[in-house]
């Protein structure tokens, strides 16, 4: 199988790896279900009850909603028929037309008609509309009772959840890609001090997210990254202004026009900009002096004749661009691979060295991006690619908005089906996502074949590191981290600056900075129609930074989220922490202490020990 997902990654994953992967989370969810001891039959019971009685609710609601419109209805038309009668009798009273006797009919056949829809409404619609709203509340309450029946069916199912399930479930469906409990220090350092990945020191960035492994021994990190920069953000405001002229007609008679006209204005200031970039990294040392970048050019939205015309124009430009290369005599000429949609498709033009993208590229290797590329499914040409000595950047549209490490909690359901089906379709997506990240590296043999020399590196001091330092403290409560004043509409930005390890424990400083928002409103002059000077009035932000400093601990500590959750629970560490302060995930431990560090001497709150598990 290993040479099959070398050759065909594309081919694979549709004929073998999708199901297998998709019965593979269903198999993982079985196993669960076992684990947590539910009594499924009893729920779907529970289930089938609350549907029934959810049913109920809605249909009262329903009709009480259309008994509320109809009131309304009712209401509003007998108002408008009582003053219009009033309105049409006192004209036909008052003897102001010349048929009084029609306005007086009229009016009274008005007058009346409201006065019944009145009474029609307080006698009918209000007794409709108490009795519903009876009904609705006595039915909402049975509703949310068998919900709540429901819910503690599942809290077995619901207190089990992990961060690590989906990737547990890929390395038992495929062994080519291991994914890793956490990124270690010596996955890192062997990306850094091997490959050459650059680490995240920009001060205007913060990781988010991480997820690492290897394909046959050779590192990868998918990281989601915060970063933030200054920009201009341009504000516009509005002023209407009115006059009047006179002119005469042709005929000598003066007339008087009334004139309107909207100033607009306009002002750019300083405003931060924030985004989010997930990115895969992939260390090999394959083709070690070579660099180049493409960009998608989205073949797979094309059909067959669309892409054949597309190829031969664009090819006619390479070979138009080498041949003026070659004239200028700068080493850097275009030379075709012999496989035009490839050339076109793939692109890479930037690249430094022909020998050593020719050794990449194999024609299987062409063959295969081209297969990837093309076609649709799932996603097609959705990726940028960037090679830089040995390391490889993979940057796809479909990862900027996938949650690699979704929180257990968006599992939780009152429903074992309802449950599986959120735990499953979230696995084929992890699944898909990742692999489709990967399959630009997956599609070049010379990558699989290259086994790295050793796969074990140096170990850094820290217990942990930067990476998943940062991840811990952004997944916190954000109230720790928040400089005063912050505005609640900004992201923050935290950033490691500095960590001491002591008896296996991280003590990290972290620089976390934001802004407070500040309303100010600048006028500026415009000459209007009338012939003056108008203050327009511009309302904008302005952004003051505010910063803090905190000290927070790591370490890895094993166990399971269930077995933290229990400590927690049975008050482990209350008179040592505030609980509060406390976050657990993927076996990482990460505290908040007033005191600003953490060095536990006492067996008791040794952090390497709060589990009988392996760490």
């Amino acid at each position: 199988m290993a040479e099959e997902i070398l050759f065909k990654p594309n081919e694979l994953y549709t004929k073998e790896l999708k199901d297998k992967f998709h019965n593979a989370s269903e198999k993982y969810f079985d196993d669960l279900v076992a684990k947590s001891s539910i009594n499924v039959e009893e729920n779907r019971k529970h289930v089938a009850d609350y549907n029934k009685k959810r049913a109920i609710l809605d249909k009262y609601e329903n009709q009480l909603s259309s008994a509320k419109g109809k009131r309304a209805v009712l209401i509003t038309f007998s108002v408008v028929s009582i003053v219009i009668g009033i309105i049409f009798l006192y004209i036909g009273i008052g003897g102001i037309v010349s048929s009084p006797a029609v306005f007086i009919g009229v009016g009274a056949f008005l007058f009346v008609s409201g006065i019944a829809g009145i009474i029609l409404s307080v006698i009918f619609l209000n007794k409709r509309v108490k009795s519903l709203k009876e009904s609705t509340s006595s039915a909402r309450q049975e509703t949310e009772a068998a919900q709540k029946l429901c819910w503690v069916d599942m809290v077995p199912l619901n207190s089990i959840y992990d961060w690590n399930m989906p990737s547990e479930i890929m390395r038992s469906a495929t062994p080519i890609i291991n994914l890793d409990k956490y990124f270690n220090n010596e996955r890192l350092a062997y990306l850094v001090d091997k490959f050459g990945m650059p680490m995240p020191d920009d001060p205007d960035e913060s990781v988010l997210g991480v997820l690492s492994g290897s394909i046959q021994g050779n590192p990868f990190v998918e990281q989601k990254l915060l970063k933030h920069r200054m920009g201009q953000k341009t504000y516009t405001g509005s002023l209407t202004i009115t006059w009047t002229t006179t002119y005469s007609d042709s005929k000598g008679n003066i007339h008087t026009q009334v004139h309107t006209q909207t100033l607009v204005a306009s002002l750019s200031k300083p405003a931060p900009i924030y985004s989010e970039v997930t990115i895969l990294a992939y260390g090999n040392e394959a083709a070690p002096h070579l660099t180049f970048s493409r960009i998608p050019t989205k073949p797979h939205l094309l059909n067959e004749r669309e892409r054949e015309k597309t190829v031969a124009k664009e090819m006619k430009k390479l070979i138009k661009k080498s041949e003026k290369d070659i004239a200028s005599g700068n080493g850097k000429a275009f030379t075709a691979m012999g496989n035009d949609e490839f050339d076109v498709f793939f692109g890479a033009l930037d690249r430094n060295n022909e020998v050593e993208f020719r050794l990449l590229f194999t024609p299987l290797a062409q063959k295969n991006m081209v297969e990837l590329i093309e076609d649709p499914f799932p996603f097609g040409d959705d990726f940028s690619m960037k090679k830089k000595y040995m390391m490889n950047y993979v940057c796809s549209a479909h990862s900027q908005s996938f949650d690699y490490l979704r929180h257990p909690a968006n599992f939780f359901s009152y429903s074992v089906d309802l449950a599986k089906n959120l735990f499953v379709s979230y696995c084929d997506q992890f699944m898909q996502n990742l692999y489709f990240d990967l399959a630009p590296l997956l599609s070049i043999p010379l990558y699989q074949m290259h086994k790295p020399h050793e796969e074990i590196f140096k170990t850094r001091s820290a217990s942990l590191n930067q990476f998943e330092h940062e991840v811990l403290a952004n997944a916190m409560p954000r109230a720790i981290f928040e400089p005063e004043g912050a505005s609640p509409n900004l992201p923050l930005l935290i950033k490691e600056t500095r960590v001491r390890t002591s008896d296996g424990v991280d003590n990290v400083s972290f620089h976390t900075f934001s802004y407070i928002e500040v309303p100010q409103t600048t006028y500026i002059s415009k000459l209007g129609g009338d012939g003056y000077w108008h203050e327009v009035p511009v309302h904008w932000i302005r952004y003051d930074l505010v910063e803090k400093d905190n000290v927070a601990s790591f370490t890895p500590v094993g166990g399971s989220r269930a077995e933290f959750n229990e400590k927690k629970l049975n008050g482990f560490f209350d008179d040592k922490f505030n609980p509060d302060n406390l976050y657990y995930e993927r076996g990482l431990l990460a505290i908040y202490n007033d005191d600003n560090e953490i060095n536990n001497k006492n067996d008791k709150y040794s952090l390497h020990s709060l589990f009988s598990k392996e760490k």
